[in-house]
């Protein structure tokens, strides 16, 4: 049985390393600096965001957003928002 030999755990062991540090590698500069971003970014425009609910139609959300300056209604997606984020707060 191929599994059990002892010269395979070797290049297993090997592979894996690698594979967990590639993993580690891209999490770490690319996943995590994007998810900060956006959680910051959500703090930056949702600090007046207010949930109310109206138990008339189904327990539905009405959700009240704060007023929206010029700068943040004309993004229209991710990257831009970041960009214009990280330009307006550095």
């Amino acid at each position: 049985m191929p599994q059990l030999w002892i010269e395979t755990w070797v290049g297993q062991f090997f592979w894996l390393l690698v594979i967990l540090f590639l993993f580690h590698f891209y999490m770490v500069n690319n996943v995590i600096p994007t998810i900060a971003t956006i959680f910051k970014i959500r703090k930056t425009l949702g600090e007046d965001t207010t949930i109310e609910t109206t138990p008339q139609k189904n327990n539905d959300l009405k959700i009240t957003l704060p007023a929206a300056n010029v700068k943040t209604a004309s993004i229209t997606n991710f990257a831009s928002a970041r960009a214009n984020w990280i330009k307006n707060n550095s």
